[in-house]
């Protein structure tokens, strides 16, 4: 029975088995990755698409085995052992894999981190995990020999090593004295717990452990229901046996699970769902392989290679492609699903165009390149009325797609643009020169389109076309009228901007280096038609690579540029980083100099140093700028040196960029040098004045270049008060900063600025309820663009000090009356916020709830409830497990 369950798991879950085993991934196979669902996928911008084929690059990614999921982004395991991510995320880190990533045989997701397993036992783990958590490479240099790793409580996990055994760990607190990383064998009574062949997580329940009998149990301590319980971590008294829907589990293969939700492969083939039960599994549902699971929806996979999914449909992630087949993985994220595939995708699926010329080329009827014989203004309805349509005709050289009966055609198009614009991209406008030749992409002129209305009782005639109205473009200029033979859009693009870009006319070159730009950065902007993958990156930058040592400054920066553009600059730049070396160390232009340095991205290298180190004396004052910008990206004792030596340029821009630069890095060796510039006069000359005193008081100045004692004042108040306590007191009595100084004094210990908290409060208050009440022509309106808001920059940190002040009482002594002062305060200024951000009420709200101050949370609630009634039910929800932070502003 033993070997008939692992040939059986070896089938369900092929690469979390095989890694269990100790036997090497199969990378011989390979498919693509199909998505339905939300859209995370396409574009890196939400859209309304339901399913589609993952990219990679300006191709599909067509060679992954294992697919992992989480919430908007994913992972896939390809067949050499190397790993992909892919998908939209807000939590920062989440899609940037760590170096050393290869050999892989498993990965999967807890729901906030990845987990990558090499063949040789060693892990590798990266995502949501905070730096303030601390750093994970001390717990994961202790994880030897392992298979598989999940998730049972807050930063919490166990793990299944290859003999069997578990081990437990956590990522909460670590290198604090309470956790130092420690790998802890898991026991049950005092005996090492061995003979597991898999696990999962119960959510708050703790683990639930696969026997080598097929037998589940739930680890966990008498007198607690969690994980915790009495007892230390990986030490456990109680193996309850494992029931869903009244059944216990027996004869399982495997075992999935996402938060509550339990999903149980039995050895018939048939699942247990502990959410949805057997009535809301689909009938029938027998031969499954391997399931996955989200916290609201499950997909089974089985033998013949088809697969049936089940639960939350929202967005449409149970609603399968027709005809997907050959799939042999599969994984499942909030949202979506996704399942890797070795077939062609059916028709039912949505196979994205690879940027934008493949999608005009969709779109069009015809694709021609042509000549330009005329081009004149005329009135034509069907058009927006601020497009200011024109009528171009073409002499036809070559079509492309398409056929026409003649060789001459006329083409409408738009030469103007909205002077207001929202929602999706605008359509392209277009000024053709008489005897200039393009490519063109056009639509017969009788369709209709969303911004394209033809008049009633109009017809198109069969040699009149319109431009395509979406897409971001329908035309390039050409270099001739040389015909094109045998090339699809996409080839003939890239043949002709080649041969602008290796003409001698400057203004050829720049524009093929704009558009082969531009058509070969996938992401770039939100903008889903913008930088789109038409062209692989690397062959674009080979293409421009001559050109950064043209003759013409323009062309050089400009073509220099598009290194800089691209991500992973150490691998990527590889090939071209002797030629980007040459240009920063030897070109007679600062400019591309500067631009080559910044294209490099901080190489370490002498050469590129020595180089940056000069131009930090060039004579030009936006050099010596952009070479300060430059030096955070290069060693700290290198960029602390430049930053003290620029510290005394006789530009006022320069020194207060030098400011900027020290607190945005926060680099503790360069506070000498912020306490010189803090000195220094503001502005650069008696003229420069502070916008406003409140203006300056709140850490409102958008733009401070020039200001040189605005811009360390605020760079201070990035540190963390114990590194500039004694530069703060000293400076208290500064009138632009003391509000900035006494707030941030204050975050570590309230106590001692209370009254002084308090008194900037109540003045704010003051000052703003006399706007509110002044006449509508009071300077100070004009002035002071925030001058209806109470809770501002610094002032908001000030109420934000006071409130952690508050957190750290008791109830009993908050009740007491003896703060009520402080609690009115906070009260009144929240509800005075006039135009400004309400949080700061759903941040009171929690010290209320938290301190169990009924009657303020009530009427709070009720105040403010029409537009936040959800903020209020979610805290509700989490009651007093609700984690009460800073507010972050």
């Amino acid at each position: 029975m033993k070997i008939l369950k692992i040939f059986l798991l070896v089938i369900a879950l092929p690469f979390s088995a095989i890694a269990q085993n100790n036997s090497p991934a199969d990378h011989s196979a390979g498919g693509q990755i199909v998505w339905w669902g939300k859209d995370h996928f396409w574009k890196r911008t939400y859209t309304d698409h339901t399913n589609g084929l993952v990219e990679a690059g300006n191709d599909f990614l067509s060679n992954a085995i294992s697919v992992a999921a989480m919430k908007g982004v994913a992972l896939a395991l390809k067949n050499d052992g190397m790993l992909f991510a892919f998908g939209l995320s807000s939590w920062p880190g989440v899609t940037d894999l760590p170096t050393g990533l290869n050999n892989i045989v498993s990965i999967s997701s807890d729901g906030n981190r990845f987990w990558a397993i090499k063949g040789d036992g060693t892990v590798f783990t990266w995502g949501s995990l905070s730096t303030a958590e601390g750093d994970p490479k001390a717990v994961v240099a202790r994880l030897t020999n392992i298979t598989a790793i999940v998730q049972i409580g807050y930063q919490n996990y166990i793990a299944r090593k290859k003999n069997g055994t578990l081990v437990e760990f956590s990522m909460n607190g670590i290198g604090t004295h309470d956790n130092d990383g420690a790998v802890t064998p898991v026991r049950l009574n005092g005996q090492i717990l061995s003979d597991v062949f898999g696990i999962a997580s119960a959510g708050s329940l703790g683990a639930l452990v696969l026997k080598n009998d097929g037998s589940v149990f739930q680890l966990k301590n008498s007198g607690s229901i969690s994980v915790s319980g009495p007892k230390a971590i990986g030490e456990y008294d109680m193996a309850i046996p494992y029931f869903i829907n009244g059944v216990p589990l027996t004869n399982i293969v495997s075992i999935a699970s996402r938060g509550m939700h339990i999903i149980a492969v039995k050895s018939d083939g048939t699942i247990m769902d502990n959410i949805f039960g057997s009535e809301e599994i689909p009938s029938g549902l027998k031969n499954v392989r391997s399931v996955a699971v989200s916290e609201k929806h499950g997909i089974a996979l089985k033998l013949d290679g088809t697969i049936t999914a089940w639960g939350d449909n929202h967005y449409g992630q149970t609603f399968i492609p027709a005809g997907l087949s050959n799939v042999v993985a599969i994984a499942a994220g909030d949202d979506f699903s996704l399942a890797v595939t070795t077939a062609k995708p059916p028709p039912a699926i949505f196979v994205q165009p690879h940027g934008i010329v493949e999608t005009m080329e969709r779109d069009a009827d015809l694709v021609f390149k042509g000549r330009v014989v005329s081009c004149v203004a005329i009135n034509n309805n069907s058009f927006p009325d601020w497009s200011e349509p024109h009528a171009a005709v073409f002499e036809i050289v070559s079509v492309l797609k398409g056929s026409i009966r003649t060789n001459r055609l006329t083409f409408l198009h738009i030469t103007g643009a909205p002077l207001v614009w929202s929602g999706r991209t605008p359509p392209p406008s277009h000024n053709f020169e008489v005897g200039q030749s393009y490519l063109v992409f056009a639509v017969q002129a009788g369709k209709e389109d969303w911004l394209f209305k033809p008049e009633p009782n109009s017809f198109s005639k069969f040699d009149q076309f319109r431009q395509l109205m979406r897409n971001g473009g329908s035309s390039i200029r050409t270099i001739d009228d040389q015909p094109l033979e045998n090339l699809t859009p996409k080839a003939a693009h890239w043949v002709e901007l080649n041969r602008l870009i290796n003409n001698s006319d400057i203004t050829n070159q720049l524009y093929a280096i704009n558009k082969l730009d531009e058509m070969s950065l996938a992401g770039r902007r939100s903008d889903e038609w913008a930088n789109t993958c038409d062209f692989n990156r690397q062959s674009v930058l080979t293409a421009i690579l001559p050109l950064v040592t043209n003759q013409n400054q323009q062309v050089a920066c400009r073509a220099i540029n598009c290194f800089e553009t691209t991500t992973n600059a150490a691998n990527a730049l590889a090939p071209f980083a002797d030629t980007l070396i040459r240009v920063a160390v030897f070109s007679p232009s600062s400019d591309c100099r500067l631009n080559a340095i910044s294209a490099l991205s901080g190489l370490h290298s002498e050469a590129v140093l020595n180089s940056l180190a000069q131009l930090m004396g060039d004579p030009d004052e936006n050099i010596r700028l952009g070479a300060v910008r430059l030096l955070p990206r290069f060693p700290t004792k290198f960029a602390v040196q430049g930053l003290e030596q620029l510290a005394d340029d006789k530009s006022a821009n320069v020194r207060s960029v030098v400011a900027d630069v020290i607190g945005d890095q926060k680099y503790a060796e360069a506070l000498p040098i912020l306490v010189k510039l803090f000195a220094d006069p503001v502005g650069k000359d008696s003229l420069i004045k502070p916008l406003t005193l409140e203006f300056l008081e709140a850490g409102q100045r958008w733009n401070n270049i020039g200001d040189v004692h605005t811009s360390a004042g605020l760079a201070l108040v990035k540190y963390s008060p114990d590194e500039v306590s004694h530069i703060l007191r000293s400076n208290l009595n500064d009138a632009g900063f003391h509000i900035n100084f006494v707030a941030k004094l204050a975050q570590k210990d309230a106590e001692p600025w209370l009254p002084e908290s308090v008194s900037i409060l109540e003045a704010r208050y003051e000052y703003v309820e006399g706007v509110l009440k002044s006449p509508w022509n009071d300077p100070r309106r004009f002035a002071d663009p925030q001058a209806d808001r109470i809770l501002i920059g610094a002032y908001t940190k000030c109420w934000e000090d006071i409130r952690q002040y508050l957190l750290k009482q008791t109830p009993e002594d908050l009740v007491s009356g003896r703060f009520d002062s402080y609690l009115d305060l906070l009260e009144k200024t929240v509800q005075s916020n006039q135009g400004g951000t309400v949080y700061p009420a759903k941040w009171l709200y929690e010290l209320y709830a938290t301190k169990q101050l009924v009657k303020r949370m009530t009427d709070l609630r009720q105040r403010y409830n029409s537009a936040n009634s959800w903020w209020f039910d979610d805290f509700d929800k989490r009651g007093e497990a609700a984690q009460v932070d800073a507010i972050t502003f």
